[in-house]
């Protein structure tokens, strides 16, 4: 344990040496940006600052950009506004903000397309399919880090390159081909290794230990590869991959039962990643961080990371980081037995199950819709100049018009049979309810008769020792009491139980039409999931008797399987 533990101590006490000597990079940087004079050197200056603080602060981040293209514009220095678009275009990725960054990545593709640039229109093809995949829109982010990758190879741009194949290796990952994304993996950390690109030797070798880590489940090998990626981004001063590196080292010491181990890898994410300022990634960080405090039986502090957790994934919309938050508070709320606030959290839970649906659907349709766009641009191209073209036309929008009817037509049938679920669980909850009611009423019953009989046995005891004239007033006293003692309490529970079962007896007297009165009443208690204890209670019997008549039970109904639960059987009768 102490080897894990100094393992763990070395690279972050390192970290945050390389953090403060980086730090004070940037501050000498934006003294030189103060006497700066060219607006050209300015611009990039700016440039160099929005890059370093892209895996720091992405507020930060983001402001140098927009300086950069602003001192670019000013300048007419259409080199330094390409590059902070290039940037900007990433960041806002990185928020969260895709709309927004597609916009910059169409100004991207203009630039690309009016000066004939390969490199900038594969970058654009690069950007873009990001933000595809980041939506888990995988089929339309292949496509354009597939195109991406073509011009890169055309340009021998081995950065580029690298960068492709690991999103490709990422995309394929998301639709489940994990074979396919390793070999692309390590295509992309070959490019890096010819092109002596650390960060992104590092971010390949974090990728590998994943694939290592997650879907062969060897763990030595996914450590090892971690380690490695470590000590780069310490060394780079990357705190954002960092951060990822210790976030998928945790696990590994999950994994390999090193549980303090993965609490102090994953504190150390989670710190790493509130200094980045991407709320997707320091949200997930919190998540885990709140797992391992959980694990730990720290349930205020798993409570209090989770809510933070929650706050930051609802600023960038994260419906499957809010599913999973809102399922632990609700377990969490539900084991210290707050069930009012764990009901509410799980109805929260239920309604960002319902958006994360349509979500996907909404990306199913949109990848359907983007496919069939493609596919009619190969068609125009080919058709350019045709009489058919105007007929091809008329072909594609019937063909869009028959698929949004038949996804509006498979959007009803789901929302029909989600409400038939809905009301199957409800009539559920109403027939658990009544149970309980039955229950309590016939517990109360019992427990009533049981005192006044106590209370009417005290009584006749004194009487014996009373005067004679004292006796009378005993004895009305006695007698009123008694009249108190209700003597149809079990015909009262059976009634208001076949109101509720209403072909319970129906059906039992119908299969097993020899059961004693006794037989009876105790099926019909198992049948509202009551322990032996709580029937011991009920009928005044030992738990060891109840016991002996559920066994008695068994023999009498032909249950012979020992796998056969006695309460499951009659519920299903």
């Amino acid at each position: 344990m102490m080897l894990a533990r100094n393992n763990f101590f070395l690279p972050v006490c390192l970290s945050i040496v390389v953090m403060s000597v980086c730090y004070g990079n940037t501050d000498s940087l934006l003294n030189v940006i103060d006497r700066t004079v060219d607006l050209e050197k300015k611009a990039d200056l700016f440039n160099e600052l929005a890059d370093i603080y892209t895996y720091r602060n992405l507020d930060s981040a983001l402001y140098f950009a927009q300086e950069a293209i602003s001192v670019s514009r000013n300048a007419g220095y259409r080199l330094g506004e390409i590059d902070a678009l290039i940037r900007k275009c990433d960041i806002l990725r990185e928020r969260g903000e895709y709309d927004k960054s597609l916009l910059y990545a169409d100004r991207i593709k203009e630039f690309a397309e009016e000066s004939t640039d390969k490199k900038l229109l594969a970058r654009y093809y690069y950007l873009s399919g990001y933000n595809f995949m980041d939506q888990q829109a995988y089929n339309m982010a292949l496509e354009q880090f597939k195109k991406s990758l073509a011009l890169f190879r055309e340009t021998g741009d081995l950065i580029g390159m690298g960068d492709a194949q690991r999103k490709i290796a990422q995309s394929f990952d998301g639709r489940g081909e994990y074979n396919l994304g390793y070999d692309y993996k390590l295509s992309a950390l070959n490019c890096y290794e010819q092109a002596g690109y650390e960060r992104g030797i590092a971010a390949s070798l974090n990728n590998i230990a994943n694939y290592f880590e997650f879907f062969i489940h060897d763990f030595e090998r996914a450590g090892s590869y971690l380690y490695q990626a470590e000590a780069i981004n310490i060394k780079v001063g990357n705190c954002f991959w960092l951060s990822k590196n210790y976030f998928n080292h945790s696990f590994v010491m999950l994994d390999k039962k090193d549980f303090d181990s993965a609490f102090y890898y994953s504190s150390a994410s989670c710190e790493l990643a509130a200094k980045v300022g991407n709320p997707y990634w320091h949200a997930i960080s919190l998540m885990q961080l709140a797992y391992m405090n959980d694990f730990y039986g720290k349930i205020k502090m798993a409570k209090k990371l989770y809510f933070d957790a929650l706050i930051l994934s609802e600023q960038v919309n994260s419906f499957d980081n809010l599913k999973m938050i809102t399922d632990s508070l609700s377990r969490l709320y539900y084991k210290s037995g707050n069930f009012d606030s764990a009901f509410l959290y799980l109805r929260t839970n239920n309604r960002y199950e319902d958006s994360l649906k349509t979500i996907n659907d909404n990306i199913k349709f949109t990848e359907l819709k983007y496919q069939i766009e493609m596919e009619k641009d190969r068609q125009l191209a080919a058709l350019k100049n045709q009489r058919q073209f105007n007929t091809y036309l008329l072909v594609s929008a019937c063909l869009v018009l028959i698929i949004i009817i038949l996804f509006l037509l498979y959007t009803r049938q789901k929302i029909k049979t989600k409400n038939t679920i809905l009301e199957k669980e409800n009539l559920a909850n109403r027939i658990d309810l009544k149970n309980k009611e039955l229950t309590g009423k016939i517990m109360f019953a019992q427990k009533k008769n049981e005192v006044i009989g106590n209370v009417v046995q005290s009584l006749e005891h004194k009487r014996n020792s009373l005067p004679a004239e004292s006796k009378s007033l005993f004895d009305e006293a006695i007698q009123n009491l008694s009249d108190t003692i209700d003597e149809k309490g079990w015909e009262d529970f059976e009634a208001s139980f076949s109101l509720v079962h209403e072909s319970f007896f129906e059906k039992l007297d119908q299969k097993y039409p020899n059961l004693t009165v006794k037989e009876r009443r105790l099926c019909a208690l198992l049948r509202l999931n009551m322990s032996s204890k709580q029937i011991a209670e009920l009928t005044n019997l030992l738990p060891r008797s109840v016991d002996t008549a559920r066994y008695r039970l068994r023999k009498r109904l032909g249950i012979e399987n020992v796998d056969v639960d006695l309460i499951s059987f009659l519920i299903d009768l």
